[in-house]
This record gives C-alpha cells, sequence and structure tokens, in this order.
C-alpha cells in the first residue's frame, strides 16, 4: 500500500455525516485534506472504486492508504 503524508477526507455538503466526520478530526487536532465531491466530481471515480461501484461520504483513506467508509460506519449513498 501507498503510504500518504496526509489523511485523505472525501466529503459532500449533501451528506450530513460528513461534517461529523471533520469534526470529529478536528476536535481530535488531525491534519486531512478535504476533497469536496460537489466541486471535485471527477473524485466519485475513485469513490467507486473504493466503494465498489457505490458513492458513499464520507470515506477517510488512512496515512497507510486503507479506506474508512462513512462516519461510525454509517454514510450518505448518492448511488
Amino acid at each position: 500500500m501507498k503510504v500518504r503524508e496526509k489523511l485523505v477526507l472525501y466529503t459532500h455538503p449533501n451528506c450530513d455525516y460528513s461534517p461529523m466526520k471533520k469534526n470529529e478530526l478536528d476536535n481530535d487536532g488531525i491534519d486531512y485534506d478535504e476533497i469536496d465531491l460537489s466541486l471535485l466530481p471527477q473524485y466519485w471515480v475513485e469513490i467507486e472504486k473504493i466503494c465498489k461501484g457505490g458513492r458513499i461520504t464520507p470515506i477517510l483513506i488512512n496515512l497507510d492508504g486503507s479506506p474508512e467508509i462513512g462516519y461510525q460506519g454509517i454514510g450518505s449513498d448518492f448511488s
């Protein structure tokens, strides 16, 4: 797996769970790059690969490249 320098968080403004995940990371003082899928829709292709065809947010990509899908196991599905 590719090791990253920073966490990446995929979000969408119509997802109620995206701000919850952002708040959790911010409150824990964790640095991350955010990709807002409403502004950068070309990244949906990556989301679909991670979610096996689904369009779920939020998704956090850890430093080791492993994904965490949803917020505490729950996410918004834009399929």
